[in-house]
């Protein structure tokens, strides 16, 4: 197969210098959310502010993408946006992750609330 000459391949998502990912999960039976960054549970969101100032001091440019749950609260989200801005990044992209989660074992499947 050819290859373009201007192609890129594919940067880490976990890789402080392209950008990083904050799934926003939300489990409706607890009314509780958490927070996953680089395989990494968080549960308030002010406990990013650290580690997204130090991955800005690395690379000033990197995007954080947000991918929220599609039952997230938006008072959740909006304390996650909170948390970003605090951390001092600029460059912000949003997705909502519109599908069901299969749970894990010994865990609460996510459902539409009835």
């Amino acid at each position: 197969m050819p290859i373009a000459k201007d192609a890129k391949t594919k940067e880490n998502p976990t890789n402080v210098s392209g950008q990083t990912i904050i799934n926003v999960l939300w489990v409706n039976l607890t009314g509780v959310g958490s927070l996953e960054v680089d395989e990494k549970k968080y549960t308030q969101p002010e406990e990013l502010v650290p580690l997204l100032q130090a991955k800005l001091i690395a690379n000033p440019s990197m995007r954080v993408l947000l991918r929220a749950d599609k039952l997230a609260k938006y008072e959740y989200v909006k304390q996650v946006l909170r948390a970003i801005g605090a951390a001092g990044s600029t460059n912000v992209t949003f997705s909502v992750v519109d599908k069901e989660v299969a749970p894990k074992p010994g865990e609460a499947a996510t459902a539409p609330a009835p």
